[in-house]
């Protein structure tokens, strides 16, 4: 069995689900508010995308985004976390059935604005 077939990555979402850390293939905090892990050929799993700070998750998906990325949301994903579709073009956005997306409106007005021009025009409709 490959390392990246459907059962390995199943259950290593699970895995870290649970809080178990993960192994030399990838990292569990990607970043604030957000757990998954790096998978072969630069995909980023995310697993538990809570939300967290815009601008760090805005710079984190860009970075990514530069390097060729890709995203595997296949699990819940929601406020800042979402901003990955302001970041990653779309044919590199995979979204698992077992996905859950969040969007709303900021804490403060500045916020609900940055989230807001975070989001391609399609997003936003």
């Amino acid at each position: 069995m490959r390392r990246d077939s459907a059962p390995w990555t199943v259950s290593f979402i699970f895995a870290l689900a649970w809080g178990v850390t993960a192994s030399a293939q990838g990292q569990v905090d990607i970043t604030h508010g957000m757990s998954g892990y790096q998978g072969q050929n630069g995909r980023i799993i995310v697993v538990n995308g809570t939300g967290g700070n815009i601008e760090q998750h805005n710079a984190m998906w860009r970075d990514h985004a530069r390097r060729g990325g890709s995203v595997r949301i296949a699990g819940v994903c929601r406020s800042a976390c979402t901003l990955v579709f302001g970041q990653i073009e779309r044919g590199r956005i995979c979204i698992a059935p077992s996905a859950r997306l969040g969007f709303h409106l900021g804490t403060t007005g500045k916020a609900s604005g940055m989230m807001w021009h975070g989001y391609p025009e399609d997003v936003r409709a």
